[in-house]
């Protein structure tokens, strides 16, 4: 594998995954204890939706970012290679940073512990997806590491401290993973010419790789927003994030459709280019006459907008915010998105090359999901809810972290 902007050392990629690799199995030997609580029936259940978040991670995000024509296998396999040392890297860090919250002297691991790994690292994969192209693996491995770190200091200040809700941590992972891979990419690309390569583009065959990586995160997403549940809640954070999608797809082919994009006029450019070149004496072609024309599917919308409902819901996926609302939130995602593709990230490829335009997918659909979380938990009610609901989905300060 070659990134188009690094060289693929061997030997320092070698030296830096045997010895991530290493540390880890002396952690694991020195600190991880199965937890008593193993066989409980709430862990037993997770298995399913452990499977789930893994088709979303291995499959979803690798297959998403295959979409460049030159970079498919490479993006499809460091993605699996990061996901494979990341999510042990993501285990160690939430499993001390517990266990110093708890005062204990190993960390008790199970299966809800592996789920929470696995979410966590789906934060690097975003990031990943901004900086797709421009480094080299021991790069990629490092930004991860440093990122997972920070990762969970801002997870313990808003989760476990402040007790902010995120069900389907909307503002935790898509908005933390998107802009901190918009940073880093905004250090990389201080050189302008490489925010433009002349590889970044799709063919029909990188997009339809890419459509199965669309079409895998989209029906797993449900249980990506609800695995911090369980029961009612559970129940509500599927059907809210289903509905949410449903419309988001409806809004990305409408609005697509209706935004112009610009086209050659001529019906034929291939055989106007072999006449413009055959004149004697004219050694640059004729620049094509250009027409705006509506009702034309952007594949890059199709593969990524339709995805947002299932970000922008996530704040408020347990909340009782109805099926109505839902439908609209997956509409203003999918809105918003179209529009960022279309119109904001030309712009802010000038600033910072963002390849898999993680700040449309990810992005401002997890600041509309904070700002729409905030305002659900504003007019929530423990009479609305009921007591115990209102207690899971609103913890108190007060209540100890479990």
């Amino acid at each position: 594998m070659k990134s188009t902007y690094g060289r693929f050392h061997p030997k320092g990629f070698v030296l830096v995954a045997m010895l991530l690799q290493a540390l880890y199995i002396i952690i694991y030997g020195v600190l991880f204890r199965y937890s008593d609580d193993m066989g409980a029936e709430d862990e037993q259940k997770l298995y399913p939706l452990l499977q789930d978040v893994q088709g979303m991670i291995f499959v979803g995000f690798g297959f998403l970012m295959a979409f460049l024509k030159r970079y498919g296998f490479s993006s499809v396999g460091i993605n699996f290679f990061l996901s494979g040392i990341l999510i042990q890297h993501a285990l160690i860090v939430n499993g001390i940073c517990h266990m110093i919250s708890k005062e204990k002297s190993v960390i008790y691991f199970k299966v809800s512990d592996i789920v929470s790994a696995e979410v966590a690292t789906a934060a690097v994969l975003i990031s990943f997806g901004s900086v797709l192209g421009k480094c080299s693996l021991v790069q990629y491995m490092l930004m991860g590491v440093i990122e997972l770190i920070i990762f969970r200091l801002n997870y313990a200040l808003g989760h476990e401290v402040i007790k902010a809700v995120d069900a389907g941590d909307s503002m935790f992972v898509h908005a933390f993973g998107a802009y901190f891979g918009i940073g880093v990419s905004a250090v990389l690309c201080r050189n302008p010419a490489l925010k433009h390569h002349a590889l970044e583009g799709s063919s029909a065959q990188s997009d339809m790789f890419a459509m199965i990586g669309t079409l895998f995160l989209w029906v797993y997403w449900p249980s990506f927003n609800s695995a911090a549940y369980s029961g009612a809640e559970r129940a509500r954070a599927i059907v809210n994030t289903i509905i949410s999608l449903l419309a988001c797809v409806v809004a990305t082919f409408t609005v697509c459709s209706i935004i112009p994009v610009t086209e050659e006029s001529d019906p034929n450019p291939a055989i106007k280019q072999q006449e413009d070149q055959s004149l004697l004496g004219v050694e640059e072609t004729k620049k094509k006459d250009t027409v705006k024309v509506t009702g034309v599917l952007d594949m890059v919308c199709v593969q990524n907008s339709t995805l947002t409902g299932g970000v922008a819901i996530g704040t408020a996926a347990a909340m009782l915010v109805g099926a109505h609302s839902a439908a609209i939130i997956g509409f203003l995602a999918g809105t918003i998105s179209v529009i960022g593709y279309k119109y904001v990230s030309p712009r802010m490829n000038k600033l910072s090359h963002d390849t898999c335009g993680v700040h449309n997918l990810h992005g401002m659909p997890a600041v509309l999901a904070g700002v729409v979380g905030a305002v659900f938990a504003f007019m929530a009610t423990e009479e609305q809810y009921g007591k115990d609901s209102f207690k899971a989905v609103f913890p108190r300060p007060t209540d100890e972290v479990s």
